[in-house]
């Protein structure tokens, strides 16, 4: 009896390893996979996703089209469909974590955050980006209303100088007319007298 509970030991400590060895190989694939799934863009993903839903339809099509004596023949691949489809839906979250996670929030924006010293340059720098293109829109603004003012005052002094001429050439006018009455009657009493 005692040489068999040994074997028994023993077995069973050799299917342990056996099997910590296997899990450890598996952890081993697995970190590989996500390593490799992390180096992929994001392109990748969606074409194989895309293949991977094309040819499930393509198999869906083809399992629907036999006739149940080819399935019987092929019962594994159809479990594995059976494996692969059925997804866990994503439930919406309740109003209760929607208040915990806004809570939490807001507590994060109360603590103080501190800042590396090369954060703090680049706030520094979007800040000063930020006054100096206030500082262009404001002068703009300026420029542009004293554009605005320079034409009404020119428009202004053009339309005075307008009159001042218009009513220069009426005074001169005036004055030729007189001068000519003038010289009519000079003429006359000159030659009638």
């Amino acid at each position: 009896e005692r040489g068999r509970s040994k074997e028994r030991g023993r077995s069973r400590e050799r299917g342990r390893s056996r099997e910590r060895g296997r899990s450890k190989e598996r952890d081993r694939s697995r970190d590989r996979s996500r390593d490799r799934g992390k180096e992929r863009s994001n392109q990748d993903k969606k074409e194989r996703r895309r293949s991977r839903e094309r040819s499930r339809d393509r198999d869906r099509r083809r399992s629907r089209d036999r006739s149940p004596r080819d399935s019987s023949k092929n019962g594994a691949p159809e479990e594995e469909e059976e494996k692969e489809e059925p997804k866990p839906k994503r439930e919406p979250l309740s109003l209760e974590e929607l208040l915990a996670k806004k809570k939490a929030e807001e507590e994060a924006l109360k603590k103080p955050k501190f800042l590396t010293k090369e954060e703090r340059a680049k706030i520094a720098l979007e800040k000063r980006r930020k006054q100096v293109e206030d500082q262009r829109a404001a002068q703009d603004g300026d420029r542009q209303k004293r554009q605005e003012f320079d034409k009404i005052v020119e428009e202004s002094t053009m339309s005075r100088r307008r009159r001042r001429e218009e009513e220069d050439k009426t005074v001169e006018k005036r004055l030729a007319e007189k001068d000519e009455q003038k010289q009519l009657e000079s003429i006359k009493d000159h030659y009638l007298s």
